[in-house]
């Protein structure tokens, strides 16, 4: 497929993104507060994976290995920090991927960026969340692969049944 083909695709995918809760049972998201919606366009292709992922498990196509995902989730630390996290998903055993979409003109593109991401992880991990970025260039050329990454992590976690601190940056 040629690369307008693909821009083509996903731009008609973003147009009906909005349209596309209303109508399909997606059984393992929560979805965000309705005041909040998804805009960055990588989380917004990384989220049509998900709704994908979401009927193929509908359809007993696939065997997730989450509880929840959670879109756009708060998370306060020590009662005055806030975040919003990209994605947060639920392994089945309780452990908690905090997964971040770095898009260029926000993350690492200065040295306050860079140092203000690797407090933030810092913080999540304190916070019990194994933390995974993803650059949205990543995100942008394959999704699936991405949602792929955090089913292994999740995986993984969920093996050796401990909490991990860690980041993982791809």
């Amino acid at each position: 497929m040629a690369k307008s083909q693909i821009d083509e695709a996903r731009t008609f995918e973003l147009k009906i993104f909005d349209h596309l809760l209303d109508f399909i049972p997606l059984t393992s998201i929560n979805h965000p507060s309705p005041a909040y919606t998804i805009e960055s366009p990588i989380e917004k292709y990384l989220f049509l994976e998900i709704i994908r992922l979401c009927i193929a498990e509908n359809q007993g196509l696939i065997n997730p290995p989450f509880n929840g995902i959670f879109p756009q989730k708060k998370i306060t630390i020590n009662d005055d920090t806030q975040y919003i996290v990209d994605f947060v998903f639920h392994t089945l055993n309780g452990h908690k991927i905090a997964v971040e979409l770095d898009g260029f003109e926000f993350h690492e593109k200065t040295k306050e960026q860079a140092i203000s991401d690797k407090e933030r992880d810092r913080n999540l991990q304190q916070e019990g969340y194994f933390v995974a970025r993803f650059s949205g260039s990543e995100v942008y050329a394959d999704p699936k692969e991405i949602l792929f990454k955090i089913m292994y992590i999740a995986q993984d976690l969920d093996k050796c049944n401990t909490p991990i601190l860690e980041t993982i940056t791809f």
